[in-house]
């Protein structure tokens, strides 16, 4: 029976190396921390700030640059062995390695509704909604990045 494992020095290492998920990560962030209904959001984001074609770029690099990481971390950083580990650490490989298809998948729905806002000419009124669920994106990211720090420094 084969079960799940990482290889945690090419995992560490895919994730040392690439800076543009990092940075992205950063700006993604930044739409995280307010609520679309806060006074600081609508300072920081009013229409007058935000250009939305900026957004629609910012979600297009999202899905693009999940998709290359998330897809060499699964090539190189996670593999099935005939090898024996305990239940919980194969458990908990096969979840981390399964959010990658949650994760680009929410984030492949946030930019194609971003698309068809904007196609459609509603992308302002919609710019709320996206937000949200950018941030929940965000959240979900987060916990499964630091899922990935637990596997990779063994402290699951």
């Amino acid at each position: 029976m084969a079960t799940w494992t990482i290889n945690r020095a090419f995992l560490q290492e895919l994730k040392d190396a690439n800076a543009d998920y990092w940075q992205l990560f950063a700006d993604v962030e930044k739409f995280a921390t307010d609520s679309p209904d806060s006074p600081q959001f609508s300072a920081r984001y009013g229409q007058e700030e935000v250009n939305l074609g900026n957004f629609l770029l910012l979600l297009r690099r999202l899905k693009t640059e999940m998709a290359k990481q998330f897809l060499l971390e699964e090539t190189y950083g996670y593999m099935q062995t005939p090898t024996m580990h305990s239940a919980t650490f194969t458990a908990t490989v096969e979840q981390a390695y399964k959010q990658h298809q949650s994760l680009f998948l929410l984030a492949s729905e946030i930019c194609e509704s971003a698309e068809r806002g904007e196609f459609q000419g509603k992308l302002d009124e919609q710019f709320p909604h996206l937000i949200s669920e950018l941030q929940r994106l965000y959240r979900l990211w987060n916990e499964h990045e630091q899922l990935e720090r637990k596997l990779i420094y063994g402290k699951s």
